[in-house]
């Protein structure tokens, strides 16, 4: 699997609305605000879009639009991981993660322990408190609903 991203949502649009349209109900969120952004005539630098892709099919894809949290597609445990550390990496200060749950084949949003939990550190927590509080081996998770970060 491989990731990418770009601060353009005709960009993000072209690369996963394939995959989100496949999905409409789970994905539109997604898919409302992409298409709303690419409207408009500049882009905005501090959106970010990304996406994973397993051989040539996006299998994966997210946005983080400030000052929202970053919001997640459905897709396979392996391509969380890989999209937890894609916001990692770019967004270290990410104030929060929501998406849509259950994400179907290997449980919701990104879980990479495969267990799920209450809410234990609200959303106003940037992302370096919730990692130093998760336990080892386990990474970011989508949320259960907006503004909350389940953790196992």
């Amino acid at each position: 699997m491989r990731g990418g991203f770009t601060h353009d949502p005709g960009e993000y649009l072209n690369r996963v609305g394939d995959f989100l349209r496949g999905m409409p109900v789970e994905h539109n969120v997604l898919l409302s605000n992409a298409s709303r952004r690419a409207g408009r005539e500049q882009i905005n630098d501090a959106d970010l879009w990304l996406w994973v892709e397993a051989g040539n099919e996006v299998v994966a894809a997210a946005q983080h639009t400030p000052p929202h949290g970053a919001y997640l597609s459905t897709g396979p445990g392996e391509a969380m991981r890989l999209m937890a550390q894609m916001l990692w990496e770019q967004r270290p200060w990410l104030p929060g993660v929501a998406g849509t749950t259950p994400s179907p084949g290997e449980g919701s949003g990104l879980s990479p322990c495969g267990r799920y939990g209450p809410a234990a550190i609200p959303a106003t927590q940037p992302v370096s408190a919730a990692k130093a509080a998760t336990p080892r081996g386990c990474g970011l998770r989508g949320s259960r609903g907006v503004g909350q970060w389940p953790w196992p």
